[in-house]
């Protein structure tokens, strides 16, 4: 089965397998309907969050990350029988919508708010209800 097991540095072990381990196994998947896999006999329901952006915010590549290994687990675990539920939950938008809206109303911003306006108005609202907090913590 191994064709090398070696100690490659602090708590690292590397392990490599046989050509001919790796061939067997593989056809074995291959040839198995479950791909090797056994279904579970228990019919529990997983909900899986995928976790939500933070929707005052811009996304970005790490909320796909996310989003595709929550749904890549959901579809294991419902090829492995069980019922699942998959969620992006996004959380609190009314805070930071909240603040989005009191610091345009302080700017006396009117009309459309671009991505690039967004980009910069959330993080100063946010600092100043930071602030804020600070201070009334301190009263």
């Amino acid at each position: 089965m191994f064709a090398d097991l070696s100690v490659g540095g602090p708590g690292f072990i590397n392990i490599t397998l046989t050509d001919d381990y790796i061939a067997k196994h593989l056809s074995y998947i291959m040839s198995d309907e479950t791909l090797g896999i056994d279904a579970t006999d228990k019919k529990q329901t997983i909900v899986l969050d995928y976790g939500g952006p933070n929707i005052a915010k811009a996304m970005h590549v790490g909320h796909l990350r996310s989003s595709i290994i929550g749904d890549t687990l959901r579809r294991i675990y419902s090829f492995a029988g069980y019922n699942t539920v998959g969620d992006v939950h996004m959380g609190d938008w009314g805070t930071p919508m909240g603040m989005i809206l009191s610091e345009l109303e302080i700017r006396g911003h009117e009309g459309d708010v671009t991505m690039e306006q967004l980009a910069e108005i959330y993080p100063a609202a946010a600092a100043d209800c930071t602030r804020f907090l600070a201070i009334m913590i301190r009263r």
